[in-house]
């Protein structure tokens, strides 16, 4: 899911999302112009699709506080892309 995670906010940069929303049991959405719109040819998503990816983008910390409080604020960053608020 991290490479999916990357391809799909590769897309959400080209295409100007302003926000990319993932839910588990819905097709990742980017909002386009104030409108959500479903990514093209992405399957839908699973709860453990998710948590997978959340773990993945966490330090250490910020995975501990997540197991705590079952919340996160985060930011990630790809190089050459951008930074992403989660």
């Amino acid at each position: 899911m991290a490479v999916l995670l990357k391809q799909i906010l590769e897309t959400a940069v080209h295409r100007g999302a302003s926000d990319v929303h993932l839910k588990a049991g819905r097709p990742p959405m980017f909002r386009v112009d104030g409108a959500l719109v479903p990514v093209e040819k992405a399957g839908m998503t699973t709860a453990e699709d998710l948590r997978r990816v959340a773990l993945e983008v966490m330090s250490a910390p910020q995975k501990a506080y997540f197991e705590e409080h079952q919340e996160a604020d985060l930011a990630y960053g790809i190089p050459g892309l951008g930074r992403f608020r989660v």
